[in-house]
């Protein structure tokens, strides 16, 4: 078992350490959670300085607001400690290339797990589909009724990082439209990318309707397999209509995306070679989506 330390804060750390413990691959060391309260597992160490917490842990986990503890992780990486994180847009690409080296260097698994679009739909829009021609992505976002992290931009991150899980390919160029520069809450946002295999895909981020919901579609020019990522199905739509068909969750219960980023992070420390493809270690998504972002507002993005 890898023994694994924390770090987060809030519920989103509270659940991340009772999913952690019933993981058979990893024995939890400790959590450090930056000042912020954790009323639950008492008999979880928690650690007041985050060095203590590296020095005991094979590997590290940052479990959300990985924008918090961009000083906390060169010491992880410096210190040769696995990292896992599940990150969003306060980490820039600037950032992450100097953690990358900074992994390299140590030769440490530096895995970034996103909640674009779940494995086992991207495995079969993939298998059905094959390599897609052109990928749209609506999303709604209530703004009247946010959830945390439910923002335009986190939408957008989303958005592109499951983009670039469905066509592992480098971004040969985006453009964006409806959104002034710099505008510091947008209501509504389109982004255009095109990618060197030629597949090209189409973003719209909505807010102006009291409503959350999120549709993926991509496109072959004799296949359509259209994903809902919140009722969890993807329907595979053919010219041959006896061989379309609807696909739903294949396990009996709703693996959460910690779980998920778990599995993957597990599979990468015991299987090293996975991590060396930048695709597959969540780096070129991450780094596609924040310049993106880049392009609406500049870091730091943390207060919007």
């Amino acid at each position: 078992m890898i023994r694994a330390g924390v770090f987060g804060s809030g519920e989103i750390l509270e659940n991340a350490l009772e999913l952690l413990r019933q993981h058979n691959g990893f024995l939890i060391t400790g959590c450090y959670s930056g000042g912020s309260i954790v009323n639950k597992h008492s008999v979880i160490q928690h650690y007041l300085m985050p060095e203590g917490l590296i020095s005991v842990s094979e590997a590290l986990i940052i479990t959300n607001n990985p924008g918090d503890f961009q000083d906390i992780i060169p010491l992880v990486l410096k210190s040769s400690r696995h990292l896992l994180i599940f990150p969003d847009y306060s980490l820039s690409f600037y950032q992450v290339d100097s953690m990358l080296k900074l992994a390299e260097e140590a030769g440490v698994v530096f895995y970034l797990h996103q909640d674009g679009i779940k494995e086992w739909m991207k495995d079969i829009a993939q298998k059905y589909c094959g390599k897609p021609e052109f990928i749209q992505v609506y999303s709604y976002i209530n703004k009247l009724h946010l959830n945390q992290g439910n923002t335009i931009f986190n939408a957008l991150y989303k958005a592109v990082t499951g983009v670039i899980k469905l066509n592992p390919i480098n971004l040969r160029k985006f453009h964006t439209n409806l959104v002034p520069y710099c505008s510091p809450d947008p209501l509504m946002t389109n982004v255009r990318l095109e990618f060197e295999n030629g597949t090209s895909a189409n973003i719209t981020i909505n807010s102006f309707f009291e409503r959350n919901d999120t549709k993926i579609e991509v496109f072959r020019n004799d296949c359509e397999a259209i994903i809902d990522p919140i009722l969890m199905e993807l329907s595979i739509v053919n010219k041959n209509p006896n061989s379309s068909r609807t696909f739903k969750n294949p396990s009996d219960e709703k693996t959460s995306v910690f779980s998920e980023g778990l599995d993957g992070f597990a599979l990468r420390l015991f299987s090293p070679g996975l991590n060396t493809d930048p695709f597959e270690s969540g780096i070129i998504a991450h780094k596609t989506a924040t310049k993106i972002i880049n392009k609406f507002i500049p870091y730091p993005v943390r207060s919007v």
